[in-house]
This record gives structure tokens, C-alpha cells and sequence, in this order.
């Protein structure tokens, strides 16, 4: 098995808007949001820990038409998110914005990056980023939905 650290990039990216987040969290968040369910809280880590960690395993090869349409929309999704996250702090860090929705979106800062790491797994040729993909997108998108539907938004 070859290591593949520059593959790494797919999902630093993602995680750059999340660092400054955790230097910088909501400066209002509300009280009455509903806990996380156990069952989609441990399946939403396996998916993070995954699409986190497989990148290193598969070399990105951007030889094709498949590949190539597939970067393209991988830097649309990262275009949105990073939107909603420059939206976010530039309207105080009020919680309601990682929620809002953004050009007709729901949830976009869960779901940009979910159709961003499944579109990697065509880039990676990694049928194993896929399956962690779905995974975090089956305890993501619920969890976030929910605290969509129960926040002041």
C-alpha cells in the first residue's frame, strides 16, 4: 500500500474554514437545539474519520473527462461552502447562518461538503471515500436538518 500525503489537500480544504471556526465559535448559539441522536453522531464520525483519513491511501488522477467534470464540481462545492462560511462570520457568527439557506440550498455548510468528498472519490478512483462519504452524509445531513428545523432561523 503507497502513501499519497499530497492527496491530503482534499480535505485540508475543507477543514480550513473549521479551524478558524473553532478559534472562533458562534457567538450566539441557541439553547433549545435539540441533542444529537447516539446512532447518527457515531455514524457521522466514522464518515469523518474516513473521508479524513482515505484521501492517504489513493493518488488523485485528474486524466479523464470523468475526473475532470468531477474537480470542476469539487470547486464548486468548496466555492459554496466557503461562501457560507465567509457569510457566517461576516454576519457576527450568529449560529442561524451555518444553517440558512444559501441559493435555494438547505443546509448548504452540510451539504456542499458531503457532494464534495463523494466527487473526490472519483478523483481518488476510491470506492472506499464514497462509502465513508455516504456515511457522514447519512448522520450529517439529519443531524444539521434537524437543528435547521428546531433553530430560530
Amino acid at each position: 500500500m503507497t502513501f499519497h500525503p499530497f492527496s491530503l489537500i482534499i480535505t485540508l480544504l475543507v477543514l480550513i474554514p473549521n479551524i478558524i471556526f473553532s478559534l472562533k465559535p458562534p457567538a450566539s448559539k441557541p439553547s433549545n437545539l435539540p441533542k444529537e441522536p447516539l446512532p447518527l453522531t457515531i455514524i457521522e464520525n466514522i464518515g469523518r474519520y474516513g473521508v479524513f483519513i482515505i484521501p492517504l491511501f489513493y493518488g488523485i488522477d485528474v486524466s479523464g473527462t470523468c475526473e475532470i467534470i468531477a474537480t470542476s464540481l469539487m470547486g464548486l462545492m468548496l466555492l459554496i461552502y466557503y461562501v457560507c462560511w465567509i457569510r457566517y462570520f461576516l454576519r457576527g457568527r450568529d449560529f442561524k447562518w451555518m444553517l440558512l439557506p444559501f441559493m435555494r440550498i438547505p443546509i448548504p455548510m452540510a451539504i456542499s461538503p458531503i457532494l464534495y468528498f463523494m466527487l473526490s472519490s472519483v478523483v481518488l478512483h476510491s470506492i472506499p471515500m464514497l462509502i465513508f462519504s455516504l456515511l457522514l452524509a447519512a448522520g450529517h445531513i439529519p443531524i444539521s436538518w434537524q437543528q435547521y428545523k428546531q433553530s430560530p432561523c
